[in-house]
Formats: C-alpha cells, structure tokens, sequence
C-alpha cells in the first residue's frame, strides 16, 4: 500500500484503451487453446471410461454457467411472476 500524498503514485490510472496484465493472459490461454485445438481432440478420443468422463465434465465448466442454489420469497412476487416462472420451470 502506497503512503498518503506519495508522489510515486499514478492518479490519472491506466490510459483509456489499454489493455491490463489479466486480458493479455487470457488472450494467451485462448489462442495456446486454439492452436492445439486438434491435439486435444485427439487425447480426448484417447480417453476411455470414467477418465473420459472427468475430463468432459471438466470442460464443460468453461462452457455451461453454475448453477446457485437461491431462495425465492413467492409471497413477494405478483400472480403473473409466480406463472411465469412456474412456466419456465416446465
């Protein structure tokens, strides 16, 4: 942490459209991941059984959003808010 009135620190922060160190390391990831996207391919075809399964399961964390467990207060919402997601749920 930088002390009060320190001189050394930037006050106008990053400039407008430069990139940070974490958009750069994910570009990086992103395009290694495309570059062997045949080779991954390749050693999935080469799994068998329950490894098979770990590892797709485990990709497709990346692709699907988590799920939260989350409490919903019906009493709150109105007739047509407790259909309609009653109709989402079917």
């Amino acid at each position: 942490m930088g002390k009060k009135g320190d001189e050394n620190i930037n006050r106008l922060g990053r400039p407008v459209g430069s990139k940070n160190k974490l958009y750069s390391s994910r570009r990086f990831i992103l395009n290694t991941l495309d570059n062997n996207r045949d080779k991954l391919l390749v050693e999935l075809k080469s799994l068998k059984g329950e490894k098979f399964v770990q590892y797709y399961i485990r990709l497709m964390e990346f692709v699907l959003a988590k799920r939260n467990n989350q409490i919903l207060d019906v009493e709150k919402l109105s007739e047509k808010e407790v259909k309609d997601l009653i109709d989402s749920i079917n």
